[in-house]
């Protein structure tokens, strides 16, 4: 039976149907990666299927419960069984690692010896107990993410969502949330959809996917049949092409004066001005350049797949 349902969903702002008739299944235990260009409904979709947003039309039910259908106050308690990773990370900046990370379980008034110690475990998921007692503003882009997902996991839940995971991550901390995200699945066995614009990712952490254009579903299938997809529109987004009809005619743009680089260096040489060029107080050519030594990198925290599985077992609550 599937955890995640959708049917025939649209959603409408302003009289434009951001989604369009969507529908699809997400099986248990599967992780279902969502691409597509900004603007064609990726977070509205996600929205919608844990009840932030109520559809124009269409039915969503997750884990066997239809949220739109119920009150704010079952709505709440629903969620505590899905977790969700807000694009941006999504902290409250004057709040520490663990007020943030422990939210839900200070509004259910757990005892602060067990929450601390639940946000000691679920840091410890992600690689970052030690950073417990800090800041957001104390952490970097990557590891805000991590606390972020470390909110969403917080009473083990069965489905966990995540908008935008890695955008604005460098490659290297993109792989670490990448891994983090696997091994959330290999470990608690969670159901995912992860919404992206990032092809790498998804064809990284991905049973299947799904690629939606202009609202609509335009092509589903495994990392491997979405690379071997012969529709044009698919290939040209997996590989970052536009399509025909969306490129520039550079013949309208306005020309450019260039100067040669010859004639650069003959006026740098001379101390002399670039005939049609503006006068600038440059160092000159011959000012020695200073000899940099670089810094060697120290390598990113990641988590250690031994090091993964959760100590307590129930959920909070």
């Amino acid at each position: 039976m599937p955890v995640i349902t959708v049917d025939n969903l649209v959603k409408r702002f302003a009289g434009r149907a951001v989604l369009a008739g969507v529908s699809l299944r997400v099986e248990p235990g599967e992780t279902v990666a969502v691409l597509g260009r900004s603007g064609t409904g990726k977070s509205v979709l996600l929205k919608s299927i844990i009840g932030l947003m109520d559809p124009d039309e269409g039915r969503v039910t997750i884990l066997d419960r239809d949220l739109h259908a119920m009150s704010e106050a079952e709505r709440l308690h629903a969620r505590k069984d899905i977790g969700y990773v807000f694009q941006g990370a999504a902290l409250f900046d004057s709040l520490t690692v663990q007020e943030n990370v422990g939210f839900a379980l200070y509004q259910l008034r757990v005892p602060e010896e067990e929450i601390r110690e639940k946000v000691r475990e679920r840091l410890r998921m992600v690689g970052l107990e030690h950073a417990i007692d800090q800041y957001p503003s104390e952490l970097s882009g990557g590891m805000q993410k991590r606390v972020g997902l470390a909110r969403a996991i917080i009473n083990l839940p069965k489905v966990v969502l995540y908008d935008e995971p890695t955008t604005g991550l460098d490659p290297v901390t993109t792989d670490v949330i990448n891994q983090i995200i696997l091994r959330l699945r290999a470990k608690l066995g969670v159901t995912s959809v992860v919404v992206t614009h990032d092809v790498k990712s998804a064809f990284t952490i991905s049973d299947r996917i799904i690629m939606l254009d202009q609202g609509r579903i335009v092509a589903e299938g495994t990392p491997e049949q979405i690379q071997a997809s012969d529709n044009t529109w698919v290939q040209h987004f997996i590989h970052g092409r536009a399509l025909e009809s969306e490129r520039v005619d550079t013949k309208l743009l306005p020309v450019v004066p260039r100067v040669s680089v010859r004639v650069r260096r003959a006026a740098a040489a001379d101390n002399a001005p670039i005939a049609g060029a503006e006068r600038r107080d440059t160092p000159s050519a011959a000012m020695p350049i200073p000899t940099l030594t670089p810094t060697p990198l120290a390598s990113p925290e990641v988590v250690e797949p031994d090091d993964f599985t959760p100590n307590d077992e129930s959920p909070a609550g």
